[in-house]
């Protein structure tokens, strides 16, 4: 299964769909579009639902933060991140972890409704 994502800037915010897989080229492939959409649009809030293929390993959530590192994603940026599957909702935890651990300001939800309000209303659910 290919990796398809679509990348928009909203009023307030940028917003990242992905379906697929997850491998690490297809992380870094997708985050980098991201921050250039929110350089492109002077954003730094970020909503990104995702419908990953399966659950991620802890190598590659590790995978994760050091894309996010990388890719300087640093606490200037909100993200909210969906996952519309439920099967990985929970290796999801452990990235949001890992990411707020090293200072990013991030968080994962199941519903695109708290995530919402979370970006936009500084809301915890």
């Amino acid at each position: 299964m290919k990796n398809k994502y679509l990348i928009s800037c909203k009023n307030n915010h940028i917003e990242a769909t992905s379906d697929g897989p997850k491998t690490i080229e297809c992380v870094i492939h997708l985050w980098r579009k991201i921050i250039d959409a929110c350089k492109e649009c002077t954003c730094t809030n970020i909503l990104n639902i995702t419908n990953t293929a399966s659950p991620i390993t802890v190598t590659e959530a590790l995978n994760h933060l050091k894309s996010f590192e990388h890719l300087q994603i640093t606490n200037d940026y909100r993200v909210a991140w969906v996952e519309l599957n439920p099967a990985c909702g929970e290796s999801n935890l452990l990235v949001e972890s890992l990411l707020l651990t090293h200072g990013m300001n991030i968080r994962t939800f199941m519903d695109i409704g708290d995530a919402r309000r979370w970006l936009f209303y500084g809301r915890s659910i």
